[in-house]
């Protein structure tokens, strides 16, 4: 093994732990409270909102839009990041509303993250059980 001491070493987990739960600063400095503010309102908001008898049945189709709504919120935040490291200008506007091929990409986006992560979801717990079934 090499002991040179300039060699980079892997941080204590103390450096990686608030790096990962930080936010990256943005130039538009209003953005990323409002898109965060609108997260947790979708997330935990359809928590306490009572459905009827007749709508519980629907429920779970709730929950997956919801999750859509929030990954398409949080690609607006990582398009205003990009644009951000691009050096390219945009506006508030711009990135909450945005035009109707970039929502339509967008809305593609988070329909294909979703379904991304339940397949791997369902691999991880289908498989063992088919193993352990077996």
């Amino acid at each position: 093994m090499n002991s040179d001491p300039s060699q980079n070493k892997i941080k204590d987990l103390k450096f990686y732990i608030p790096e990962a739960f930080r936010f990256y600063s943005i130039k538009n400095e209003y953005l990323t409270p409002i898109l965060f503010v609108l997260a947790l309102i979708i997330l935990f908001g359809g928590e306490y909102i009572p459905l009827p008898g007749a709508l519980r049945i629907i429920g779970s189709f709730f929950i997956y839009f919801r999750l859509i709504l929030v990954n398409i919120i949080f690609l607006m935040y990582l398009s205003a990041y990009l644009k951000d490291l691009n050096g390219e200008k945009y506006t508030l506007k711009e990135i909450i509303f945005p035009d109707r091929k970039k929502l339509s990409n967008i809305i593609t986006l988070a329909v294909i993250n979703l379904v991304l992560f339940l397949a791997s979801i369902s691999i991880i717990f289908f498989i063992p059980a088919i193993i352990v079934y077996l």
